[in-house]
């Protein structure tokens, strides 16, 4: 999510709280914040830059009294936070900035880094129409993808020309840029263009750092969550070594994660600022444990020790809260003595999982998790007719056609 400044001043903010020079909002005062004046960091409108940036705001349907997109609205300090209207289904890719301001990911490009970078090796496939769903705004909440062909391409070769066809061609390296544009028209006739660029490097465009990989959507649907990374925290710059770090995933085995894919420890293993494992680089110890409190990590991206070994660069996720750890990100080991997937890619041969949370799992009608259709208790047996691969995750389809989670420590094969 874009990052957000905020002036306490009448161009942002009511200021009859701040007149005096305090900077905070008693309980029970209300205030107002004025969207439309607001800038992103970068000195652009936000509304602007959020509709540049695959996003829009406010959320669709809302209007004022001249029936124009409202952006202005008056909020309550409340003893405890208050639920802004209207609501949205779990899975829905809507993030909330914390002044009560609701933000819709329009254009959804899949396995971009927060940087909305994707890094591909010399000659792989990849098909931009392929990589993208775009939500329809009028929807009450966003549940539906449009139809791709009102998708406006445009892509940028290497050399600044526009590709010939739109067609980009892996087998040149070099970065390139794609541009994915939609014209929209809301129910009370504003017309807004809802774009976002994103880069592609085709070969090893970034050697030496590490990069990291969105998966708003790999472990948690849309996990959507709205955490932000970056390619290191202070002190956790991979030491240089004569394997140098890498975006791109190593070759050398199938069982490698891949970036934005759910891992969890099997084993007791740690955490590391560095990749090499050194004590006082040390985060976090995680002990052997039960299947369902072994610690799960997001992969970020890749990088090699001194010694040679391959680590993963990653950050923990707790899938029952589906958000990220705070302060939990770092390096561990890629092995997969010690570390497997999160997530089940086969069905059982009984056609059977067990619920294993303890707060049982919730069934949806669609793979994205979106509409919840059911729920099922702890140690409920879930009789299973195929596993369908969502994004970077898996979903159980039962036979009811229903889909639940195939995260392993919420569910288990019989």
């Amino acid at each position: 999510m874009p990052d957000v400044t905020l002036n306490t001043d009448t161009s942002d903010v009511n200021n009859s709280f701040f007149n005096d020079g305090l900077t905070y909002l008693y309980t029970g005062s209300s205030y107002t914040i004025h969207f439309k004046n607001m800038k992103a960091k970068n000195g652009e409108n936000l509304i602007d830059y959020l509709y540049e940036h695959g996003y829009a705001m406010p959320y669709p349907g809302n209007y004022d009294e001249d029936n124009n997109i409202k952006t202005e609205f008056t909020y309550t300090i409340g003893t405890s936070p208050s639920t802004v209207s209207p609501t949205y289904p779990a899975g829905t890719p809507v993030y909330n900035t914390g002044l009560g301001m609701q933000v819709v990911k329009i254009i959804d490009v899949k396995n971009l880094d927060y940087n909305d970078t994707i890094n591909l090796p010399v000659g792989s496939k990849w098909n931009a129409y392929d990589n993208v769903s775009i939500w329809n705004p009028d929807t009450t909440y966003q549940a539906n993808t449009i139809d791709k062909s009102k998708i406006n391409l445009q892509i940028t070769s290497p050399d600044g020309k526009l590709a010939a066809n739109n067609d980009l061609d892996t087998n040149q390296a070099g970065t390139y840029h794609v541009k994915y544009s939609f014209d929209h028209t809301y129910p009370n006739g504003d017309k807004r263009t809802i774009s976002k660029t994103i880069t592609i490097n085709v070969g090893n465009q970034s050697s030496g750092s590490t990069t990291t990989s969105s998966s708003s959507s790999s472990a948690t649907t849309s996990s959507s969550s709205s955490t932000t990374d970056t390619s290191s925290n202070s002190g956790s710059t991979p030491t240089t070594s004569t394997n140098p770090s890498t975006s791109e995933r190593p070759t050398s085995s199938s069982k490698i994660a891949v970036k934005g894919e759910a891992v969890y420890a099997i084993k007791g293993i740690r955490l590391y600022k560095s990749v090499d494992f050194k004590a006082n680089k040390r985060i976090a110890i995680y002990p052997k444990a039960k299947r369902v409190n072994r610690p799960e990590f997001i992969v970020k991206g890749y990088a090699y020790g001194q010694n040679g070994k391959l680590r993963y660069h990653v950050q923990q996720y707790n899938p029952y809260t589906q958000k990220y750890v705070k302060g939990r990100k770092g390096y561990i080991t890629a092995s997969s003595k010690y570390v497997q997937p999160a997530y089940y890619v086969s069905v059982p041969k009984s056609k059977k999982v067990t619920v294993i949370n303890r707060n049982g799992v919730n069934a949806y009608k669609k793979a994205s998790l979106a509409t919840k259709a059911a729920h099922y208790k702890n140690k409920a047996v879930l009789k299973v007719k195929k596993i369908v691969k969502y994004k970077l995750a898996t979903r159980y389809q039962l036979t009811n056609g229903h889909y639940v989670t195939a995260n392993k420590k919420l569910v288990i094969q019989k």
